[in-house]
């Protein structure tokens, strides 16, 4: 998969694919209403936060990472929405980012499911 870095290079010579390649996060970005823009954001930032304590990667994310956050939000969430905000948030990054999407992962899906359960 190209990174961000390798679409860049691709069209840094030419003025008109350049300018068309710094208008791609807006586009990105306008994918999702502005409410699940905000929603995710508040969402992203409080996994940075979570992952900085440990010293780990936010971005790219390790599912066993993300599995440990799903369950630590669900001791601390009183909603199954924080725990899909979670998610949803962590794996539109990833998205956006051009990585893989470590949120694919069964372990992930199963810790999600089991938290939904536990809340």
């Amino acid at each position: 998969e190209d990174s961000w870095s390798d679409f860049n290079s691709q069209v840094a010579s030419n003025n008109d694919l350049s300018s068309l390649f710094n208008q791609l996060p807006e586009f990105l970005l306008s994918s999702k209403a502005e409410s699940t823009q905000k929603k995710y954001r508040y969402a992203f930032n409080s996994w940075c936060k979570w992952t900085s304590q440990y010293s780990f990667s936010p971005l790219p994310a390790s599912h066993l990472h993300i599995s440990l956050y799903l369950i630590h939000l669900s001791e601390t969430a009183k909603s199954v929405s924080k725990l899909n905000d979670a998610f949803y948030a962590i794996k539109w990054a990833h998205k956006l980012a051009g990585v893989a999407d470590p949120s694919e992962n069964n372990l992930v899906a199963s810790v999600l499911e089991g938290a939904h359960r536990k809340i």
